[in-house]
Order: C-alpha cells, then structure tokens, then sequence
C-alpha cells in the first residue's frame, strides 16, 4: 500500500462522506466526498482522486468551505484500495452503499 493511500483513508475517515449519487434515468453510482476548509488538503484529495475541487458557498463570516468529489467506478477502485486500513463504521458504511447499489 503506498503511503498516499493511507493518508488519503485518514482524510476519509475524518472528514470524508461515502454515500449514493442519485442519478435520474440512469443507475446510481457510489460516490466520496471531502468537504473542509483546509483548501491544501482538499487540493491534495482532488489530486489523488484525480478530480478538481471548488468552493463552497457560505454565508457571510463563516470560513470558506472546499469540496472535491469522486463517483463510479473509478471511487469504488479507490475504496477496494483503502478499504482494508478504513476503520469498522467505514468499513460497514461502504458495504451498505454498495448493496444499496445492487438492489
């Protein structure tokens, strides 16, 4: 395992959200999330995700939020490789998306 992948499964683990992208018409697809005010560390995420990362709208005087987003395949090709060091409640929320996916 590359020290990338483990970094980037504490990220998750602290501030990430795996859940289903619904998608009309089509089939929903998994997806992760990382949404925090840090823009370095949310910069580092869309790389290795290999996505980009935007800003979030917040009300006046609140920090800025950042937020990169991964779905598909290409999500649950990330997950196969960090699942084994994620934590039980990762773990377990990871397998419930992907049954959900299944139904």
């Amino acid at each position: 395992m590359k020290i990338e992948d483990a970094w980037l499964a504490g990220i998750i683990e602290g501030e990430g959200c795996i859940d289903r992208k619904k998608r009309p018409g089509q089939r929903d697809a998994i997806r992760i999330r990382v949404k925090m005010t840090d823009e370095d560390i949310v910069n580092r995420v869309s790389q290795i995700f290999g996505t980009k990362y935007h800003l979030r709208p917040q009300p006046v005087g609140r920090k800025p939020q950042y937020e990169t987003i991964v779905t598909g395949r290409h999500a649950n090709e990330i997950l196969d490789r960090i699942f084994p060091i994620l934590g039980n409640r990762r773990q377990a929320k990871i397998e419930e998306v992907r049954t959900g996916l299944l139904l």
